[in-house]
C-alpha cells in the first residue's frame, strides 16, 4: 500500500506555517513532516531524516513546491534523483507539472535527470580541463605536502639507509603513515 507523506521546511518567523501542513492535508498527506529554518543542508534537518524513514518504495512525497527541499538547484536536483533512485514518487502542489504519479511527470522528471547528469559531465570536463591546463602551466594540483625539501631527503634516508618503517618515520617527522608511504614512493618513482 503506498501512501502519501508532506514535507516543508518554513522559517521559524513562517507565520503561515500551520497553512502548510493544512494544504498538505487537505491534498492527501497522512503525515506532515515540518523543519523550522534548520539549515541549508537538507540531511542535516531532522524532520527531513525523520520523513525519509517514513518514505518506502512507491510512496508519495507530497511538496508545496519544489524549493522547500533546498535553496540551490543542485541541492534540490540531488535531492530529487536520490527520491526517484528509491522509488519514490514526487508531487508539488504549486507546481503541477512535477507529478511522478502520472506519465507527463514521469517523463518532465526524466528530462530533469538528463539535464542534472549533462551539468554534472559539463562541471567533471571543465574540472578536469582546468587542472591539465594548470599541470601544463607547471603547477602543482592539491593540497601542498606536508614534506618539503630537507624533510624529503631524511625520509629517503630514513627508509633506505636506517631501514626504518613508515609508522616510525611519520613519528619522525609528524606526520601519518600513510603519508610517509606516500611521499617515499613518490620520490622513489621519480614524481617528487
Amino acid at each position: 500500500m503506498t501512501t502519501v507523506i508532506g514535507y516543508t521546511c518554513v522559517s521559524r518567523r513562517d507565520p503561515a506555517s500551520n497553512t502548510h501542513e493544512t494544504e498538505l492535508l487537505a491534498a492527501g498527506a497522512t503525515r506532515v513532516f515540518i523543519d523550522r529554518d534548520e539549515t541549508d543542508r537538507i540531511s542535516a534537518r531532522p524532520q527531513w531524516v525523520a520523513c525519509l524513514h517514513h518514505l518506502g518504495e512507491g510512496d508519495t512525497l507530497l511538496l508545496q513546491r519544489l524549493d522547500r527541499l533546498g535553496r540551490s538547484e543542485r541541492i534540490v536536483i540531488r535531492t530529487l534523483d536520490d527520491l526517484r533512485s528509491r522509488g519514490i514518487h514526487i508531487r508539488s502542489l504549486t507546481e503541477p507539472q512535477i507529478d511522478t504519479t502520472t506519465p507527463t511527470g514521469g517523463v518532465l522528471f526524466q528530462i530533469v535527470e538528463a539535464l542534472s547528469a549533462l551539468r554534472r559531465d559539463a562541471i567533471s570536463e571543465n574540472t578536469r580541463r582546468g587542472m591539465e591546463y594548470a599541470r601544463t602551466q607547471g603547477r602543482t594540483i592539491g593540497r601542498p605536502s606536508k614534506l618539503v625539501g630537507d624533510q624529503r631527503d631524511h625520509l629517503q634516508r630514513l627508509r633506505d639507509e636506517d631501514g626504518l618503517s613508515f609508522t616510525r618515520i611519520g613519528e619522525i617527522l609528524g606526520v601519518d603513515r600513510s603519508t610517509a608511504s606516500r611521499v617515499y614512493r613518490a620520490l622513489r618513482d621519480g614524481q617528487g
